[in-house]
């Protein structure tokens, strides 16, 4: 639905995956992730021990492939076929994905130590 907005309603030329259930995402990781793709990488994602995660970049070019992704894995399916990627490291905890009660309440004892 985001991708469908943002082709109809802009002349963007790439596309911020940001997953509203990743909070810990910091600012910085964000320009880091636009980096490579404004040097010419076909996509970029975040990476922590190896674990490829959103957030997520894709040029305009991926756009119509992008589109025809389907499931919580499509933009990484697509990534994992393209060449000329690149990755941004930082740690796990900053990927935290919260999708239940037990994870919200790991993230709120990261929060109040």
């Amino acid at each position: 639905i985001g991708l469908k907005h943002v082709r109809e309603t802009t002349d963007a030329n790439s596309l911020l995956v940001l997953l509203g259930d990743m909070p810990f995402i910091p600012d910085e990781h964000l320009v880091q992730l636009a980096k490579p793709l404004a040097e010419g990488a076909s996509a970029v994602m975040s990476e922590a021990d190896g674990i490829l995660s959103p957030p997520a970049m894709f040029p305009q070019s991926t756009f119509d492939l992008l589109a025809g992704m389907t499931g919580d894995q499509g933009a990484r399916k697509l990534f994992t076929k393209l060449d000329q990627t690149r990755t941004v490291k930082t740690n796990a905890r900053n990927l935290a994905d919260i999708d239940s009660i037990a994870d919200l309440q790991q993230a709120e004892q990261k929060l109040n130590g």
